[in-house]
């Protein structure tokens, strides 16, 4: 990954970080407006 773009690193680190609201943001008890 080219050092020119720190931005998409850190985009995708987060994207792994939270895996879960990711993959089911249809979670009923979990859901992605809590952030």
């Amino acid at each position: 990954m080219p050092i020119e773009e720190p931005t998409t690193g850190e985009i995708e680190t987060s994207i792994l970080s939270i895996p879960t609201f990711t993959a089911e943001p249809s979670s009923p008890h979990d859901p992605p407006t809590t952030i």
